[in-house]
Formats: C-alpha cells, structure tokens, sequence
C-alpha cells in the first residue's frame, strides 16, 4: 500500500507518547494508564482513496490508543471509516486506489508507516493479527482448517509440521471447538459460522499476538454464538494481556467488551471515554442517537429512534461538524471553522460545541429543541 506521509506529520506527538483518546480507562487509573506503554498509537491517521479526480478522506486525522490487555471498542454507523482505520494499520487497504496521506502508526513505539514491506509481513499474522467479520470468505474454500492454522503457524514459528499440528489442536481446543482432531480434517463449509469464527479466532491466536483487530467478528452470528465469541475474547485477551482493537457498530457488543469507546463519523473521533461513561452520561448528540438505537432488555415500550438523514460523502465533506445535517442541537457556529476534540467532563471528550449535559436525553423528535430543567429552549431554539 502507498504511503505518502505530509509535512503535517512531523508536527505529531511520538508514537510511544500519549493522546487525547488515550485517557480514562474503567480498569487502571490515568496514572498507571501513563507508566503501561501503549501497544498501538495512531496519531493523526489520513487514508484517502484517489478515485479521478475526487478524494475520499475515508480515516480524517484519526488518533487511537491501545494499552496491552485494554480492548477499545471503535464505533460507528457503515461507512464512517472503522474498517479502513483498521486495514491501514497492518497496510491491508488496497493500493491504488489507497494512500495512506499522514500520520503515524505506532506499535510498541515503532512507526510503521516508515516501516518496510518486509517488516509489515513479519508483524502480520504475527504480533499484530486480524479477526475478520465474514469467516467463510477469510478461510480458504480448498484446505482443512488445521492445514490453514498450521500454515500460519509455520509462517512465524520455526515448528517442524507435526510440533505445528500439535499446537493447532491446542489452538482449537483453546478456542473450545469440540472434537478438535476431526474439526482439523474439516473444510471451511462444513463447519456451522460459530465455529468457523472460533477457528478464525484459533489463527489469530496462533503466534501469541500483542494486538488483536478484530473488525466487527460477531456480526453474521446469532445472538447465542455471539455472546460465546465475545466471552471468549473477553477472556483470552485478560489472560494473555493482549490489546484489542474491537470495531462494531452495536452499542451492546460494546457493553460487554470495551474498556474505552471511540465513536467515529465521516472519519474522524467525534466522541472517546471509557465505557461507563459514554454509555450513561454521552456528550456527543450522535452517540446518544447511537445509543437509542439499541433495544433493552425488559423495556418492550421502549421508543427506538433511528438516526435521521444519512453520513456525508466523504468526497464532499461540509465545513464545520460534518454531523450538523442530522443533528438536533445544530447553531449557525457548527457550521463553520474547524471543531476540536476536546475534553467536556471527567474522562469524556468529543468534538461538539454544544454538547449534551450528564444524563441529558434528546427528544425523540430531532426538530424539537432540548430544553433546560424549567422547561425553557437551549440555544436560544423555540420547542
């Protein structure tokens, strides 16, 4: 994949130091966040695509950070830019069309947008691995699954076959595939999706990994199998002290993985703070429309709100919020300038002039102003 890094870039921070998403956390104060170096720090990230004449800013300055152990959970509706965040860490985007055009991608200090094809080929599949969403079309149609894990075994462990078949069954059994010997014999069809995904969870685990991507692995399951795979990578990345870079676009998945959430629109972080606190108390009115998005349990007349409008093209990308069109706390001053991440209150930060007070809920229609406590208009907007 092209790599053409702007001037901008030497502006960045280090990729070892820490950034503005890198605060908060639900399980280690900000202390210790500072004293545990990150596994992955993405400053200021530009993937474009080059299609004619037009230029799809598809990650728009993204910055990410991921201690080991932590899993952060990147949310956002299809087509805001998570997956091609991801693909640009580890150089999957498909060159041409992709370049990435600035920033810095550090794991474990180490930029790799400087770093060789050759380098990029160690860490991949190595210490960095990749869970796919689709598993039938991430495990080849013509070999068994244990040949499969195997082979990426061998990839990066010098293993003769029968010490790599071995750890391959370990694998599956690790993953809590029954019956590993006869899985291994088995191709990818004849497998149910829930254990193709563990298999595909088995590969990623294969060279002991330091940063998991796991790009939105639960999707095409049903609701049981899901909640096992992600007990499952719950588990193991606890165990094995793994960093989780985990990409859904369910608020729910979210709840029961990620330490820290970063939501993402039109490629760029509008909103990031742990858990806890995005889920109870957002700041970003886009992440509260994501949140009354999802179902509760034991509420069946509930009101679920769907975001009104759609994403802008991110050819032709507004000034100011790109969020402004859908938004029902917009002012004239959304719509212009440059609006900054920042810091709103206790962990949380977001990219909104006027964000949403702890607790504040939007009004189920998104033309009617939210109005203060003595039931006066905010912003000045009639009710």
């Amino acid at each position: 994949m092209d790599r053409t890094e702007t001037s901008a870039a030497a502006d960045l921070p280090p990729c070892g130091g820490d950034a503005r998403q890198g605060r908060g956390g639900s399980s280690r104060s900000d202390k210790d966040d500072q004293s545990v170096h990150p596994t992955l720090a993405v400053r200021g990230l530009e993937t474009q695509f080059h299609i004619g004449q037009s230029v799809y800013r598809a990650s728009n300055g993204v910055d990410l950070t991921i201690r080991p152990g932590e899993c952060l959970g990147l949310v956002g509706e299809s087509g805001s830019g998570k997956s091609v965040t991801a693909m640009s860490i580890m150089g999957l985007v498909p060159s041409p069309p992709g370049v990435i055009a600035g920033g810095r991608i550090g794991f474990k200090g180490e930029d790799l947008t400087d770093a060789s094809n050759a380098r990029i080929r160690q860490l991949r599949g190595g210490a960095v691995s990749h869970v796919f969403q689709d598993p039938l079309a991430t495990l080849h149609p013509l070999f068994s699954v244990g040949d499969q894990i195997v082979e990426a075994i061998r990839a990066h462990q010098s293993l003769s076959t029968r010490e790599a078949d071995a750890k391959a069954r370990d694998l599956l059994d690790l993953v809590r595939v029954p019956n590993a010997a006869q899985r291994m014999k088995a191709l990818p069809h004849e497998l149910s999706g829930g254990l193709r995904q563990r298999v595909s969870i088995a590969m990623a685990l294969a060279n002991d990994p330091e940063l998991i991507i796991a790009d939105e692995p639960t999707t095409a399951l049903d609701v049981t199998v899901q909640a096992e795979v992600l007990r499952l990578l719950d588990g193991l990345r606890r165990d094995r002290n793994t960093a989780v870079l985990f990409i859904t676009h369910d608020f729910g998945v979210v709840s029961e993985i990620a330490d820290r959430v970063a939501v993402m629109y039109a490629g760029r972080i509008v909103e990031t703070g742990p858990t806890a606190e995005i889920l109870t108390r957002p700041a970003h009115p886009y992440t509260r429309m994501l949140i009354d998005c999802v179902p509760v349990m034991g509420e069946p007349g509930r009101r679920l709100d769907a975001v009104p409008g759609r994403p802008p093209a991110v050819n032709r990308l507004p000034a100011g919020c790109a969020f402004a069109d859908r938004c029902p706390r917009v002012e004239s001053d959304c719509r212009r300038g440059e609006i900054p991440l920042e810091e709103k209150r206790g962990n949380l930060e977001a990219r909104c002039l006027h964000p949403l007070e702890a607790g504040e809920a939007l009004s189920g229609d998104v033309r009617t102003a939210a109005t203060t406590s003595d039931g006066t208009p905010r912003h000045g907007r009639s009710a």
